[in-house]
């Protein structure tokens, strides 16, 4: 007997194979806070949004050889740990595997970078799961 969340999240978030089925939001959510018990630290969702079709592909770049990559969602998650909060943009292909993250020190900074970045302003952010 496994644990399907976590099998298809790992399946998801790690794998870059195409046409793999994507998990939802709330699924997500609960394999990260399960991770992060396992792992001594703390995350949550504190924004998401869906990016605008015409910024794709973002100036972002991955892989070898590096190309755009190609995200169509984002979130905005607080990380706690012995040190303290920081906060981590991530973007997400349309199967809800993580593409790429960029860490940042406070809230307003990753804001303004994901404006900056990836043409989100922070009217286009929604609630997420630790709002």
């Amino acid at each position: 007997m496994g644990y399907p969340i976590l099998e298809r999240r790992f399946a998801n978030r790690y794998s870059r194979e195409p046409g793999r089925a994507g998990i939802s939001d709330d699924e997500k959510d609960l394999v990260r806070k399960f991770d992060n018990a396992l792992m001594g630290w703390s995350e949550d969702v504190v924004q998401r949004a869906e990016l605008h079709p015409e910024l794709h592909p973002l100036p972002i770049f991955a892989g070898d050889p590096p190309e755009p990559i190609n995200a169509t969602s984002a979130a905005i998650v607080r990380r706690r740990d012995e040190r303290g909060d920081s906060f981590a943009l991530e973007l997400y292909d349309p199967a809800g595997s993580l593409l790429e993250f960029l860490q940042f020190e406070t809230l307003e900074i990753t804001l303004d970078q994901a404006a900056a970045i990836i043409g989100v302003h922070p009217a286009d952010w929604r609630a997420g799961s630790g709002a």
